[in-house]
């Protein structure tokens, strides 16, 4: 056999062929690939990105990104084994350039495949290694998407007859928001705990979640945000039939759920890539009052309880009327929060943003954002019990 010194090197092969991929490669020379992220159905400017890179080992290259600056406030983040760990290569190693941004990467001799991404993917992969766990959830189905892959509904059932309250989580309504679902497991993950906040929840509310409301685009790695001619975030207009049947599905269930008794919706996303707002946890202000008023209890609450390494105070909170946060941002539809906020019986109905890389300058990890699931359950467990 010929010792590995005598193979011809082949030429490295960059593509997105796996799940959550995304990436055009535009260029490749010697040392250096010119890529841009795919837009799909997105109509505006936006920055998920993944790719991997095979046959590199012990080489140094140089990628460039042809369609503005899609590097968030800590850099790439990168995998050495195939997606399970992520860590961050850091802001240090973005380069400006004209068309964009760049960065450079020394590939270790061992590694025949690295991933990188704009932020850390968090896929089905990763939600049956969380069940894996935690057999006590309850995996079910809210539906099928359009492309036949189940969209996971997932339950935590009370211990009592009849709950006290029911608590629904959702995420992914745009699919590149993937801090969010370290977040909503984190939550989970408190309501079973053995602890106060565990035993209160298990005596006296029963959870729902789906972690993926946009199932097909987070396995396809697509943008997800303003598709074309709405996205599953604004799918939610009364009187105009869902376009998507996970938004379809979750219309139905929210009244039929406060139906039963009390409600409490969480729609869990992440914000823009960086800047005023983007690099803290916030709420969306509801622009309906009673909302309003429970959101700036909850906002109090969260800033007491909180014990995690992400800082939230009672001003991260976003007022209707403030910012982005206007009527004429949902002109192309409703979004799961305001449809939820109108149901009978719904007591709190909320959006949340989780900044993709830095929460006031911590590094986003998922076990961070674990912990912060942890400070809302205990947050929820204080608004449930002083009954809003």
């Amino acid at each position: 056999a010929m010792g590995l010194d005598a193979r011809q090197p082949c030429s490295p092969r960059i593509d997105a062929d796996f799940p959550g991929g995304n990436i055009s490669v535009v260029s490749q020379t010697a040392g250096k690939a010119v890529l841009r992220q795919e837009m799909r159905d997105t109509r505006v400017w936006w920055f998920h990105w993944a790719f991997r890179v095979r046959g590199a080992a012990a080489q140094h290259w140089r990628f460039e990104f042809a369609d503005r600056d899609v590097l968030g406030t800590c850099g790439p983040a990168c995998s050495l084994d195939g997606g399970r760990s992520w860590t961050w290569l850091g802001a240090q190693v973005a380069q400006t350039t004209e068309s964009g941004v760049a960065f450079e990467y020394s590939f270790p001799a061992a590694a025949d495949e690295v991933r990188f991404a704009f932020a850390m993917p968090y896929l089905e992969r990763d939600l049956s290694s969380f069940l894996a766990l935690h057999p006590e959830v309850e995996r079910g189905t809210l539906c099928q998407s359009r492309q036949g892959r189940e969209v996971e509904l997932l339950r935590v059932p009370c211990q009592t007859a009849r709950p006290d309250w029911r608590i629904l989580l959702t995420a992914r309504h745009h699919c590149c928001e993937s801090v969010a679902d370290w977040v909503l497991e984190g939550v989970l993950e408190a309501a079973m705990a053995p602890t106060a906040v565990g035993g209160w929840f298990r005596q006296h509310a029963e959870f729902w979640a789906v972690p993926f409301v946009d199932k097909d685009g987070v396995e396809d790695g697509d943008q997800g945000k303003c598709r074309r001619p709405h996205d599953h975030g604004r799918d939610y207009l009364a009187g105009r039939p869902a376009l998507y049947p996970e938004t379809g599905a979750l219309r139905e269930r929210i009244p039929a759920w406060a139906a039963d008794g009390p409600l409490m919706v969480l729609d869990l996303h992440c914000p823009y890539i960086r800047g005023n707002w983007n690099e803290q946890v916030y709420m969306v202000g509801s622009s309906v009052p009673r909302m309003a008023e429970a959101q700036r209890r909850f906002a109090r609450v969260v800033a007491a309880v909180n014990r995690s390494e992400w800082e939230y105070r009672e001003t991260d909170l976003l007022p209707f009327g403030e910012a982005w946060n206007v009527a004429s941002n949902s002109s192309d539809g409703e979004a799961c929060a305001r449809f939820s906020a109108r149901q009978p019986n719904v007591r709190f109905a909320t959006s949340l943003e989780f900044p993709y890389a830095t929460v006031r300058g911590m590094t986003v990890n998922p076990e961070d954002a674990r912990a912060f699931g942890h400070t809302i359950a205990a947050a929820l467990r204080i608004l449930a019990d002083t009954s809003l």
